[in-house]
């Protein structure tokens, strides 16, 4: 009887709060001045892979959310604010194998000289042993679990590093950034480990951030935004202007070695120093300038926790039509996402009753009574 008036009273909550923040168009959000890119144009794949096709192969909690925020933040006007015609986001069952090749393929022909390509995964990685030798892969949606990967449903990581190094030989700026391995979902502790060794080799002319070393696993849970893994919650705070005078002074510039610097030092910190992230490639490398206005918001932000819903929040000029704050906005979408996965009461601390009562405590916006 309790469960079903819970159920009854959460339904009727979501229509209450979905009619009063998404059925007004008149409220703009106001965007920053537009983000200055040091290159002539910037593509990005991003890929992230939560839920797997095969039972043989654990689901990750956070990796499609992962990705989905590096999405928002490249288009995000307070992010790099690329033309979404220029990011690619494959969550999910859209990342295939076959999809994640051809994408690769199109920005091995799209790309000029002097652009720069992006190639974001989280996901899971794993090996398979092909002519006596281990060979690593980044499991695609599609991967039907520990088997011979060169057949279905992987890419291999010497595929991915032929399709970069072929891009740089074009005098394209590279950079691959790798959130695999997660702690306590790994496929084989053997294979995270030789997959993380692969992705770590230095790449001809590419720049790479990979999320730990090959003894280790990367973690992810909600202390990180809600619901983030620490190595890309961390990396959306350096790339939000916070990684600037990382390692010397403050120029509204960012470098590979500053980001990284960032991104590690945070990571290291939070985990205890049993995750720390590794770089290679030209650690001078210019990777973005930094919108002084959006590195304010951000140190707003990081104080509470809540950077990776920052650019969701910015990211359509009536997305969010009541001006919530970020905490707010991610609590209501995770409240909506219950209800449509219909998470009601369980499992505990993930289901929308909590949601609800927390995105209550934080007091209902003065608009939302007129």
């Amino acid at each position: 009887m309790e469960a079903s008036f819970v159920r009854k009273t959460l339904l009727s909550v979501a229509v209450f709060w979905s009619c009063l923040l998404f059925g007004q168009q008149d409220r703009a959000i106001g965007t920053l001045e537009t983000f200055e890119s040091p290159y002539k144009n910037v593509r990005a794949l991003v890929v992230g892979i939560s839920e797997y096709a095969s039972d043989a192969i654990a689901d990750l909690n956070y990796a499609d959310d992962d990705a989905r925020s590096i999405s928002d933040f490249l288009s995000s006007p307070i992010g790099w604010a690329i033309d979404s015609n220029m990011v690619v986001f494959l969550p999910d069952e859209e990342a295939t194998r076959a999809r994640i090749k051809l994408e690769l393929n199109n920005l091995y022909q799209q790309s000029q000289p002097n652009d720069l390509v992006i190639i974001y995964f989280a996901g899971h990685g794993d090996v398979a042993e092909k002519h006596g030798e281990n060979e690593g892969y980044l499991l695609a949606h599609d991967a039907s679990g520990p088997s011979d990967y060169s057949i279905d449903g992987a890419v291999p990581v010497k595929f991915l590093e032929k399709a970069v190094t072929d891009m740089a030989q074009k005098q394209v700026k590279v950079f691959v950034i790798t959130d695999a391995c997660r702690s306590g979902k790994i496929v084989t502790e053997k294979g995270a480990s030789q997959t993380l060794t692969a992705l770590s080799i230095n790449w001809q002319n590419v720049m790479k951030l990979v999320s730990s070393q090959a003894d280790q696993l990367s973690k992810e849970g909600r202390q990180w935004g809600n619901g983030h893994g620490a190595f890309t919650y961390f990396l959306l705070e350096g790339l939000s202007g916070l990684a600037d005078g990382a390692v010397g002074p403050s120029d509204e510039k960012i470098n590979l070695i500053e980001l990284y610097n960032y991104v590690m030092m945070e990571v290291n910190a939070e985990t205890g120093g049993t995750q720390i992230p590794s770089f290679s490639g030209n650690a001078a490398a210019h990777i973005s300038y930094v919108n002084p206005e959006a590195k304010a918001l951000a140190l707003e932000q990081k104080e509470k926790g809540t950077i990776p819903t920052l650019f969701a929040l910015r990211a359509g000029a009536n997305s969010n039509p009541y001006n919530l704050d970020s905490l707010q906005f991610q609590l209501l979408e995770d409240f909506k996402s219950s209800l449509e996965e219909k998470k009601f009461i369980e499992p505990e601390q993930d289901n929308a009753y909590t949601y609800f009562k927390e995105l209550s405590a934080t007091g209902i916006p003065s608009d939302l009574n007129s």
